[in-house]
């Protein structure tokens, strides 16, 4: 392992005398810890260009350069003004960020070495054997006509982190607000990025962070921030996020850094990299239980999305939550409308586009099948839903006694005709 100190990488004797806060990270080939972090934020908050900027290494040229590694539907690059999209997200992006065992970024590295190098998912074969950790990020919408995707987003992937991005012009929008009512009902761990500070005075980025901090003290959230600028920052805010004791806040801007940058300046070109600082010391939630891993632990197993792919077949995205999945395994996917399940067998196992002969507890997974009826008669169909056991199935219901949670917001939520 590593062993890092304030500043400090030593693997020799330490004097009595010395005291220091040691980061140790275990390091195994082919073996990497990934940690999951949804984006939150109002419309045209710099959600997109901020992963962008992130993965690709490169910076923003002010009209949306960044975001294009991150835009996946066509009608978001195409709804643009000039010819150049507004990139308002529609649906839920993945993307990755890399980690080597120095707690550099590995992104940089191939970005540096690889004149071709493009962040989206045909690179995760080269970023994933070269990263000790891995940062999932979760690209959702900010716009109100979306927000029924940003919640499916929250609730059926579980990320460990939001990541709340708040524009140094506007502030706290209503949608904003929204947003934070579901992190807060969710109980998930958050830090906030205050995005496009180079288009703000340093008094006006001043008066922002009153304003935030008044609104986090607020009743009903009382919760009190910390403004990251320097290394100790990151180290207090690792410690403060798991016990929701502080929220760590990031002033960023996408742009490149002037040539004689005022003491202002230097606070937010440096933010991007105290933030993938932050993000490489961030705590792993997700701890798998020694015993959710043996043989003969019951599969569970909830479906994601559905994908029919040319020469391949059915290829479903799950979340594994409990059991071993190995190559080869006979399992049981349902229920379907009359509440029947369907055996399958294993064909092929992929975790972050790698191919792999196992999957463990806690790990999001693509599976294709064999055995695998594509046409099931009586209008049965496989839902995002849906299981995947190993046991035996039992008998599907159509009611039951549960407890519901009811939420109170501003926005309308209807069904669609």
């Amino acid at each position: 392992g590593i062993i890092e100190t304030d500043g400090i990488e030593t693997d020799v004797y330490v004097p009595h005398n010395f005291i220091a806060e040691v980061y140790i990270r275990k390091h195994e080939e082919y073996s990497y810890v990934s940690v999951s972090i949804a984006t939150c934020g109002s419309v045209d908050s710099g959600k997109s260009s901020l992963i962008g900027r992130l993965i690709s290494e490169q910076y923003d040229d002010g009209d949306g350069f960044a975001r294009q590694f991150v835009l996946q539907m066509k009608h978001e690059r195409d709804q643009r003004r000039n010819g150049i999209g507004r990139g308002q997200t529609s649906c839920i992006s993945h993307q990755l960020l890399g980690f080597d065992t120095e707690g550099n970024s590995v992104n940089e590295f191939l970005h540096k070495t690889i004149a071709t190098f493009t962040p989206d998912r045909s690179s995760w074969k080269s970023i994933i054997p070269l990263s000790s950790r891995t940062i999932h990020f979760l690209d959702l919408a900010g716009h109100v006509q979306y927000l029924k995707t940003t919640i499916s987003g929250l609730t059926r992937f579980k990320p460990d982190y939001i990541m709340l991005a708040i524009d140094a012009n506007k502030g706290i929008w209503p949608m904003t607000k929204e947003h934070l009512i579901w992190i807060f009902a969710l109980r998930k761990p958050f830090f906030i990025i205050i995005t496009k500070c180079d288009t703000v005075t340093e008094e006006t980025h001043t008066k922002l962070m009153c304003t935030i901090e008044k609104f986090f003290r607020g009743p009903g959230i009382r919760k009190s921030l910390i403004h990251v600028i320097d290394r100790d920052g990151i180290f207090m805010s690792r410690e403060a996020i798991t016990q929701r004791q502080l929220i760590p806040v990031f002033s960023v801007s996408n742009l490149e850094p002037t040539s004689n940058p005022s003491k202002y300046e230097e606070m937010y070109d440096n933010g991007i990299n105290l933030l993938k600082q932050f993000l490489n010391y961030i705590p792993v939630l997700t701890r798998v239980h020694p015993s959710e891993t043996l043989k003969g632990t019951p599969v569970l197993c909830r479906v994601l999305e559905r994908f029919d792919v040319a020469g391949v077949g059915i290829v479903l995205n799950a979340r594994l939550e409990s059991g071993c999945i190995n190559v080869r395994d006979s399992l049981f996917l349902g229920p379907y409308t009359d509440g029947s399940y369907q055996e399958i067998v294993v064909k092929s196992i992929e975790r972050n586009c790698i191919p792999t002969n196992q999957a463990i507890a806690e790990s999001k997974i693509c599976m294709s099948f064999r055995k695998f009826k594509r046409d099931i008669p009586n209008g049965k169909n496989i839902k995002r839903s849906g299981l995947i056991i190993s046991t035996s199935p039992r008998d599907a219901v159509y009611t039951f006694i549960g407890e519901v949670k009811f939420i109170h917001t501003k926005t309308v939520y209807r069904q669609m005709s």
